[in-house]
């Protein structure tokens, strides 16, 4: 449910954006699919990681951590914020940073029911996950997107979403450089958590919404 003007609800969610966000994701998974192979080997070639795959693929932990700490203090930020538009941000950035929980379940879920091999084992990289621990969907970037959307729900600071925006491709391109992942991993990722952050989103709206109308009319009594 999205609100209407003058209702109750959760502010400044770029609801459309969203979910052209996860559009966008699914439908570059689908392109990528067919070509998973020669897209991986060409990746970690470009970038060595045939042997510092463990090296690139320590920058996607660095940028998870990254986002979580922009999140962090976008919604501090704007909690201490003088500005009455500003401020009203906070709560649904914390909503959005929350999704990212959400996110690393759902994906990780999924990784156990599809158990797709990695392009580091197909590859025969020297730094690779277990066996058992599967590719499919990239649970790193669906948390990283919705640390992301958390980052620019919570701030209007032009400067913490462009860094925001930057921690997120060096997390994209460091799971398939590193050969962590193929690229419709990656790219279902992004959909998954722009997906997660939509739902929880629009869950908690649609309760503050309600709660808000059940008072207003309370109070019309």
């Amino acid at each position: 449910m999205v609100p209407g003007a003058g209702e109750p609800g959760l502010a400044c969610v770029p609801w459309a954006g969203i979910m052209v966000l996860a559009a966008a994701g699914a439908v570059l998974a689908l392109v990528a699919a067919p070509f998973a192979l020669p897209l991986s080997e060409a990746a970690t070639a470009w970038l060595g990681a045939g042997g510092s795959g463990a090296g690139v693929d320590r920058l996607g932990d660095a940028g998870v951590a990254g986002l979580g700490l922009l999140a962090a203090l976008g919604i501090t930020l704007s909690r201490r914020s003088p500005i009455g538009e500003e401020r009203a941000r906070w709560a649904s950035g914390l909503v959005a940073a929350a999704a990212a929980a959400v996110a690393f379940v759902v994906a990780s879920g999924l990784k156990n029911v599809v158990r797709e091999i990695r392009p580091c084992s197909e590859l025969g990289l020297s730094a690779c996950p277990p066996l058992n621990d599967y590719s499919w969907p990239s649970n790193h970037t669906a948390v990283a997107v919705a640390l992301a959307v958390a980052v620019v729900i919570a701030s209007p600071r032009l400067w913490l979403r462009l860094l925001a925006g930057l921690l997120l491709v060096m997390v994209l391109a460091s799971r398939v450089a590193s050969g962590a992942h193929w690229v419709h991993d990656v790219a279902c990722g992004v959909a998954l958590g722009a997906l997660a952050s939509f739902v929880v989103l629009a869950a908690v709206n649609a309760v503050s919404v309600a709660v808000g109308r059940r008072r207003a009319a309370g109070e019309a009594l």
